[in-house]
């Protein structure tokens, strides 16, 4: 049986292991890191190769049902959302948003997708 305190780190590591991901494969094209290290803007997000933004909102996604989980108890409504879907539909959705909405490329790519997941699952 998992413990909680287990599952909870599962969380924590796939959650730093998709942002390292993500940042490495956009420093290796070539970019320059955002002065954050936790973040990338939407702007910067769009410049991932497509394996780093499937990496990267793998990342958030689990890092958000644990960090509801740890809130709240419940990982609803993040969960009810995106529980029938893949992480390539998740990042189709997320890229879509961000491609249409150039208004919003400055703010972070977590806070972008939690907006992309709203306007999907309201």
């Amino acid at each position: 049986m998992v413990t909680m305190k287990r599952t909870v780190y599962i969380g924590v590591l796939m959650l730093i292991l998709g942002a390292a991901g993500a940042r490495t494969a956009y420093s290796q094209a070539g970019h320059k890191q955002h002065p954050s290290p936790s973040f990338f803007t939407g702007r910067q997000y769009l410049d991932f190769e497509e394996r780093a933004q499937l990496m990267y909102v793998a990342g958030l996604t689990d890092g958000l049902k644990v960090g509801m989980w740890l809130v709240n108890g419940k990982t609803q409504p993040l969960e009810d959302c995106v529980a029938e879907m893949t992480v390539g539909q998740i990042t189709a959705i997320v890229t879509q948003f961000i491609e249409h909405h150039p208004e919003h490329w400055r703010f972070d790519a977590g806070g972008i997708m939690l907006m992309a997941l709203a306007e999907k699952c309201p």
